[in-house]
């Protein structure tokens, strides 16, 4: 949430901002930093996949849906990486623990990060996350160039990126 003061004279206003009120960002505008910690606790920027086509992928490990994704996000990572595809996956667990468990069940290949305050994290607000999985497909120069891209075609769209 954030929280601005409006200065109007003789008086003094708190406006308060829920992820709700925010605009959430949309093709075109460009991608907010985020700067999360990994299992090892290094942190990961998304700037610094700044010349390369990254897919964002916000999810949970207690999100049936965000599972069921992983052998289409793997497959789609996998073929187009070497090709200088990449993706930055933020989990929204709460519990650290149900995180790296998910994690080694899964054997995801790329970049994981997490954010444990969930759907009240910083990231959820300036993205505008309303349900999980969300994600963001952004350019190479850091502009978003679609939003919540069916995993089902994520495939076809990096085909045309890059064959």
């Amino acid at each position: 949430m954030r929280q601005f003061l409006l200065f109007i004279p003789f008086s003094v206003f708190v406006i308060q901002l829920t992820a709700q009120d925010m605009k959430p960002l949309k093709v075109g505008d460009h991608a907010i930093e985020i700067a999360l910690p990994d299992a090892s606790g290094q942190i990961h920027k998304l700037s610094s996949y700044k010349g390369h086509v990254t897919l964002v992928y916000f999810w949970s490990s207690g999100c049936g849906f965000c599972l069921k994704e992983d052998k289409g996000l793997a497959y789609s990572y996998q073929e187009f990486h070497k090709k200088g595809f990449e993706m930055y996956g933020v989990s929204l667990d709460e519990n650290t623990k149900s995180w790296t468990k998910a994690l080694n069940r899964k054997e995801l290949r790329y970049p994981q990060v997490i954010d444990t305050a969930g759907m009240s994290a910083r990231s959820v607000a300036d993205y505008g996350v309303t349900s999980l999985p969300f994600n963001f497909l952004i350019d190479q120069y850091g502009d978003i160039m679609m939003v919540n891209v069916p995993v089902e075609q994520l495939f076809s769209i990096l085909w045309v990126i890059y064959e």
